[in-house]
């Protein structure tokens, strides 16, 4: 049913997978911290990058629901990394924006990571990185595309239709 190149493709992305269970193991232990440590660390970084966000922002980004980045955000907020500030846009909806602390937090996790980057750097170096960029790229594009959304709906249609059709012969027998 696949081509060569989708079958390809099928192996890019099982190993894209397990690339990040890896990396979300390695965080842990970098950092010292628990499970959720990658989720918080998202969040730091998100605001060091973008800038203060609220709530509902940075959940619609990520695609995860509010209440858990106001968990995340909760338990940053008691570590003094992450404070509340007015937001401008919006009255009821507060702007959450780094810490000093946060801030030599993210720091801290970057210079880290970059130890670990720069160690297998050299190993990669002479590959198509930017090749392997535009592969994992295009293909989160096309997954969060309202495209793929439709095509999911169609399939999951035709599967729900021929599971009412068996189960009709099923019950005929």
């Amino acid at each position: 049913m696949l081509t060569a190149t989708s079958h390809k493709l099928v192996k890019v992305l099982d190993e894209a997978v397990a690339l990040n269970f890896r990396l979300l193991r390695v965080a842990e232990e970098l950092h010292r911290q628990g499970p959720a440590s990658s989720a918080r660390r998202g969040i730091l970084k998100t605001l060091s990058d973008e800038g203060p966000q609220s709530v509902p922002q940075m959940a619609r980004a990520k695609t995860v629901t509010r209440q858990h980045v106001q968990a995340l955000v909760n338990s940053l907020m008691e570590e003094g990394l992450v404070e509340i500030s007015k937001n401008p846009a919006h009255r009821k909806s507060s702007l959450i924006r780094l810490t000093k602390a946060g801030e030599r937090a993210v720091r801290d996790h970057t210079r880290r990571e970059a130890l670990l980057i720069m160690e297998v750097t050299p190993d990669v170096e002479s590959m198509n990185l930017e090749g392997a960029y535009e592969v994992i790229h295009r293909v989160r594009a096309y997954l969060e595309s309202e495209r793929c959304g439709k095509l999911i709906a169609r399939i999951n249609a035709r599967e729900h239709d021929g599971s009412k059709r068996q189960d009709r012969k099923e019950q005929t027998k």
